[in-house]
């Protein structure tokens, strides 16, 4: 026959291994959360890398086809402004598919689909310009290879029009690259402030 001393032994021990399963379980728990958050971050990070790096890009890349560009006017060898045309072409492409993958994403880039609205409300301030600088600069290659003995004077709108906007794009820019950085600069941020609440209630499940 269980003595009640015995009954309540049980009891106390039943209790307490409960508690210590429930202990255990929370530590586990928070382990593996704090895990994933720590592997899906540092993804998130890489990604944030590779973003950074392409808008801070776009802003050599647009002195570059400026640079090209204006050099044409002062080209009057045939053979050399070829050349710069297909330099200002290369530089083009490249230009426009990064400005395209930096806002709707590109897995080859390893450019993600989706910024913050701050970001989306830049690049609707940036877009005008680039188009304006993208088209002129279509403008003269198309010029160039359909008729490449034209007179320099036929190239000095679209000329004049990427010099106009190249400063907005970079200013604009400098804006678009500032943003990126402030906003990886919070998810870590957050990220250490999530491991120390997890840390904090490790500690006390253990207390």
């Amino acid at each position: 026959m269980t003595t009640p001393s015995n009954s309540l032994d049980q009891s106390t021990f039943d209790k307490l291994r409960r508690l210590y399963i429930i202990a255990l379980s929370t530590i586990a728990v928070s382990v593996i959360v704090s895990q994933i958050l720590i592997r899906t971050h540092l993804s998130g990070q890489e990604s944030d890398s590779t973003v950074i790096n392409v808008a801070g890009r776009q802003r050599m890349l647009s002195q570059k086809l400026t640079k090209d560009i204006v050099s044409l006017s002062a080209e009057t060898n045939l053979d050399n402004r070829i050349l710069l045309k297909d330099k200002i072409k290369e530089t083009l492409h490249l230009w426009r598919l990064s400005h395209h993958a930096l806002q709707h994403g590109n897995d080859s880039l390893g450019l993600p689909k989706k910024n913050s609205k701050k970001v989306y409300a830049k690049y609707n301030r940036l877009n005008p310009v680039f188009d304006t600088i993208s088209k002129a600069s279509k403008a003269i290659i198309d010029k160039i290879e359909n008729t490449p003995p034209l007179s320099l004077k036929f190239y000095a709108s679209d000329i004049e029009k990427v010099k106009a906007n190249e400063a907005n794009f970079l200013m604009i820019m400098d804006a678009i690259v500032n943003q990126y950085d402030l906003e990886a600069d919070e998810k870590v941020d957050w990220l250490r402030k999530l491991e120390m609440w997890l840390t904090a209630l490790t500690l006390l499940i253990l207390l």
